[in-house]
């Protein structure tokens, strides 16, 4: 009988144990999520900065090659110096943004 009550105990210790590392574990794994979300909206957000500003850079440079490209009454001079300012804005946007 004591012995039949000695491991009625042993079980009830074992069982909260293992109650309590379960409790720990399930606290750990909801920490790392947390933390994994934050990671993940954090790249999005860095991504949707990306997109917008190469968007926006793209727009820019369209527009640019728009004005280049509007003036059809040029002399042979201004055409060159047009066409120069075009392969420097190719060679910097090459550079600047690859």
């Amino acid at each position: 009988e004591e012995e039949e009550l000695y491991l009625m105990n042993e079980l009830k210790r074992i069982e909260n144990e293992r109650k309590e590392r379960e409790r720990i574990i399930s606290q750990d794994v909801q920490k790392f999520v947390q933390q994994q979300d934050q990671n993940i909206s954090t790249t999005n957000n860095c991504i949707q900065r990306t997109v917008s500003s190469s968007s926006r850079r793209s727009s820019i440079n369209q527009d640019y090659l728009q004005r280049l490209n509007s003036s059809s009454n040029r002399t042979s001079t201004t055409q060159r110096i047009v066409k120069r300012m075009k392969e420097n804005f190719f060679e910097l946007n090459f550079f600047c943004f690859h």
